[in-house]
């Protein structure tokens, strides 16, 4: 898969996540776990509503991120893909797990599964499946990004 198609659909997944915030308290997470999960959720929110703001306010200045593209990016790339991307496809259906969160002083780690249906630009539908592990910190009273790393897993053939 390119790195162009990854990055739209890492995107669709954030744009379910985010209106899917019932998801962390139907599980059995602690206070902590569920303030990072709604976090995680809310940074989608601003996402789906293709917000380029969205790394100003939920990623740190410092973040290293990766998926399916070849080198870690930055803040400043994620905010540059996402202008190229956003508007490229239409989330049609999805759907997220999460599977562990780890809080441990001012850092944690949510761990996730999805699977997104998406339309693209030539209206062709593609269902992906895949995980994430997003890191975040406390920074400036809120827990924000400082890394993630999202793949989709290899299609069957």
């Amino acid at each position: 898969m390119n790195a162009k198609r990854s990055w739209v659909i890492w995107v669709a997944v954030l744009c379910f996540v985010g209106l899917t915030g019932t998801v962390a308290t139907a599980q059995s997470w602690d206070s902590s776990q569920q303030e990072v999960w709604k976090a995680v959720l809310d940074s989608y929110k601003d996402i789906e509503n293709e917000d380029l703001g969205w790394t100003d306010k939920w990623v740190t200045p410092d973040a290293s991120v990766w998926g399916d593209y070849p080198m870690p990016r930055t803040r400043d790339t994620v905010k540059r893909w996402d202008g190229f991307n956003f508007g490229r496809s239409d989330t049609l259906v999805s759907e997220y797990a999460p599977a562990s969160i780890v809080v441990h002083e001012n850092m944690a780690v949510a761990h996730y599964y999805y699977s997104t249906g998406d339309k693209d630009e030539e209206g062709k539908t593609k269902v992906s499946h895949g995980k994430c592990t997003d890191i975040l910190v406390r920074h400036e009273g809120s827990w924000r990004f400082i890394a993630w790393n999202c793949v989709d897993q290899p299609e069957d053939d």
